[in-house]
């Protein structure tokens, strides 16, 4: 499609989905911040008045690059202040958004107010040794994206990074990846990628663009991650990969995987719950991420990694022999109980039931049914 159609494809998603907080009490307090190029764009802050120093969370919402703004997470920030066993502030920030202002301007924006945060930090009570960055669906892909940057820079330093259901390779089509039942469609998705990157298939490598592409080096050194992913997403697939180029790398991560849920469970303005086991994991998955935040972000001491007993292989692997198998037939089972680092790449072996949660080299695996 052309330009005028796709601004009028995207202007119809955005009137179908600003529905979800029309009319909603939004309890973050707005601050002006300055995008990319000068221009003012905002956050909003949760969490206790005053600047003395906290443990602080900064999120990026999703939308697939063209959709939402901060006001979408605004029951999910408040809601890890009400989780989170520590007093914290939580930042949303926001980006303009595509097809009018393509790839690189969200990364560029995200960077530029991630930046004046920590500049600030003083004034609105940001403790810069112990802040987090988490992101949904698309704000996954930049929150990860927020990491790589800085490293390259000599940015701010995160803790660790909370990417929930993440947007990982779009250089690859949506015809190409999975389509499990329940999953946004082909046509929806060839949209959000169309209007980000258009047909620019060198520009959709880019690490900043696409993290699937970037280089062991570039993820080494990461602050560790959360990687979550959901059985009913075209985009799990892309996440486990993801999930392992970091654990190569060196990065410790935790990769949690939902059955029967799909794309961005965790927000309801995104994804409101249809049953009751939905519900249930909604929470779950919204208690794990408090858990793994509150586990790193109040400890000023670096991370220490839990290694597996043996040797723990590192550097670049090859493929693993499950990536040739479609995915789906990796979650018609019960549970994936272990996942190994060796010579041969990596090694996923089934078994029945659930309870067990192998740590090998860095990567731990939560399955949940």
């Amino acid at each position: 499609m052309d330009r005028n159609e796709m601004i009028r494809a995207v202007q119809d998603l955005r009137t179908y989905y600003e529905r979800a907080i029309v009319g909603r009490t939004i309890v973050g307090k707005r601050i002006a911040v300055p995008q990319a190029d000068g221009s003012e764009g905002y956050v909003l802050a949760y969490g206790p008045e005053g600047n003395e120093p906290l443990p602080t969370v900064i999120n990026i919402h999703g939308g697939g690059y063209i959709l939402y703004r901060p006001e979408y997470d605004d029951e999910f920030c408040e809601g890890m202040i009400d989780r989170i066993g520590t007093a914290i502030r939580v930042f949303s920030i926001g980006y303009r958004l595509a097809p009018e202002h393509r790839y690189p301007i969200p990364v560029d924006d995200a960077y530029a107010a991630v930046c004046w945060l920590f500049d600030h930090a003083d004034e609105l009570g940001i403790d810069v040794e112990r802040v987090a960055i988490s992101g949904h669906s698309a704000g996954a892909t930049l929150a990860t994206v927020m990491c790589l940057k800085s490293k390259a820079e000599q940015g701010p330093k995160f803790k660790c990074q909370v990417l929930d259901c993440g947007v990982y390779d779009i250089a690859t089509s949506a015809l190409d990846k999975p389509q499990p039942e329940g999953a946004i469609s082909v046509e929806e998705s060839a949209v959000y990628d169309e209007s980000y990157v258009g047909d620019d298939k060198a520009l959709a490598r880019e690490p900043y663009c696409s993290p699937l592409y970037a280089t062991a080096e570039q993820l080494r050194g990461l602050p560790p991650a959360m990687v979550i992913t959901a059985e009913l997403d075209s985009l799990a697939h892309e996440g486990v990969l993801y999930a392992r180029n970091l654990a190569f790398a060196d990065v410790e991560v935790e990769m949690d995987f939902y059955k029967n849920v799909g794309h961005v469970f965790s927000i309801t303005s995104y994804e409101p719950p249809e049953t009751p086991d939905q519900g249930r994991k909604q929470a779950l998955v919204l208690e794990k991420m408090a858990a793994f935040l509150e586990r790193l972000i109040p400890k000023r001491s670096p991370m220490a990694c839990k290694a597996a007993d043996g040797p723990v292989f590192r550097g670049i692997h090859p493929q693993p022999s499950w990536v040739s198998r479609p995915f789906q037939e990796m979650v018609e089972h019960d549970a994936i109980l272990h996942v190994g680092l060796g010579v041969n790449g990596v090694q996923v072996l089934f078994d029945g039931g659930l309870g067990d949660v192998e740590v090998l080299g860095y990567l731990v695996i939560r399955f949940s049914a």
